[in-house]
């Protein structure tokens, strides 16, 4: 209230009001920053937030995790977290900035860990095949070896089949020498194994003939080994082979339910394959209009039968070893087998489908067994084996 008074004793007064309102809520701002994503062998992250306030001041950032498996934090009251020996799996991370005004606000960021992808299996070329005329009897075979993901740990060459044992040189690396070769086929394997136990090969084929004897060397179809495709896998290539002076190459399938096929020259492919065996011939034709041919057998088969449940190790020739229908997949496994009271009777990394029942170069007796697979990428697979006399 103001008043004013005259000389008179006369005044006046009039009212002011002063109203004194709160100031506006602004809160503070968190930012934990992008989602991410590694792979492992990468365990490691950093996450860098940002907090502001339009009034005032920030007085605390926190990091907490609110998701996921362990791993070890570092920086948690800044605005930069370093997250290590993070394991698969996905992780939240909180940051929560507080200003002098005792707001809170909150951001979360995720953080994906994938496994490490599969070992992909080394990629081998034995070069091209080969036609000799006899006297001459000596061969050098150079190949190539290749990694996508890693290195070249070493190479093999060996002898798949041929009419005698011919004299091997440098065998353990990319140029083969092969001597005292005689008339017929020979098909010689390069091998590669890769710096994590992974294994590819491929095959040359060499055609020795006898001048004074073959007027005419007739050509050779190689159709390749059989083959077996695991579901859900449905699709396949096959490259055959042909040696002599090769005009053409004809494909054609000779057993199983009808397939979807598309060829061109010496390649087969197939699709919408289902379960079941199938059989396709590979002919091919000289210039001299005489042909040749050779099978290969396709296999497609359930995940669950890569593994045989019994085998007869009995010799007889007949399913005296436990073969894994699809074996190169489990190159990067660890395999063990025990016997019903715990005990291990085999171990092998990787398996190459040649345990025949034994346990210290004795054969076990007729019975049940179990199995192990522990694989590099993670995959942990068991079973039981039964051994049948």
């Amino acid at each position: 209230q103001f008043t004013v008074s005259d000389n008179n004793a006369a005044s006046v007064f009039d009212i002011m009001k002063l109203s004194v309102l709160p100031s506006t809520f602004t809160p503070p701002v968190a930012n934990a920053g992008a989602d991410q994503e590694i792979t492992i062998p990468i365990n490691q992250v950093s996450l860098v937030g940002t907090a502001s306030v339009s009034a005032g001041s920030i007085v605390s950032t926190v990091w907490t995790k609110v998701l996921g498996p362990a791993a070890t934090l570092a920086g948690s009251t800044t605005l930069n977290l370093q997250c290590t020996n993070m394991v698969v799996g996905t992780y939240v991370f909180k940051l929560t900035a507080t200003d002098n005004t005792g707001k809170e606000v909150s951001d979360n960021v995720q953080v994906i860990v994938l496994p490490k992808p599969p070992n992909q299996i080394p990629v081998t070329n034995p070069g091209q095949n080969y036609s000799i005329l006899l006297p001459v009897s000596t061969i050098t075979l150079t190949g190539t070896a290749a990694d996508s993901d890693g290195s070249i740990a070493s190479v093999e060459w060996t002898l798949v089949s041929g009419p005698n044992a011919p004299a091997i040189q440098n065998a353990l690396t990319l140029a083969l020498t092969a001597s005292n070769l005689v008339e017929g086929l020979y098909v010689f394997r390069l091998t590669a194994k890769d710096n994590e136990g992974a294994i590819g090969f491929n095959d040359a084929i060499v055609l020795v003939t006898d001048p004074q004897v073959t007027v005419h060397p007739p050509p050779v179809a190689y159709a390749g080994e059989d083959i077996a495709v695991v579901l859900p896998e449905t699709s396949l290539s096959i490259e055959g082979e042909g040696v002599g002076v090769i005009q053409s190459y004809t494909w054609e399938q000779i057993e199983g339910t009808p397939a979807t096929m598309n060829v061109s020259q010496q390649i087969l492919n197939l699709v919408d394959l289902v379960e079941g065996s199938y059989v396709f011939k590979l002919t091919v034709r000289d210039t001299a209009s005489v042909s040749a041919s050779d099978e290969v057998k396709v296999s497609v088969i359930e995940k669950d039968e890569e593994i045989p449940k019994f085998f007869s190790p009995n010799n007889d020739g007949i399913g005296d070893v436990w073969i894994f229908r699809n074996v190169s997949s489990y190159q990067q496994c660890s395999l063990a087998v025990f016997s019903r009271s715990g005990q291990i009777v085999y171990e092998a990394k990787p398996y190459q489908n040649d345990w025949a029942g034994t346990y210290n170069g004795k054969t076990l007796n007729e019975g049940d067994f179990y199995y192990s697979l522990k694989c590099d990428d993670g995959r942990v697979l068991s079973g039981a084996i039964r051994i049948i006399k």
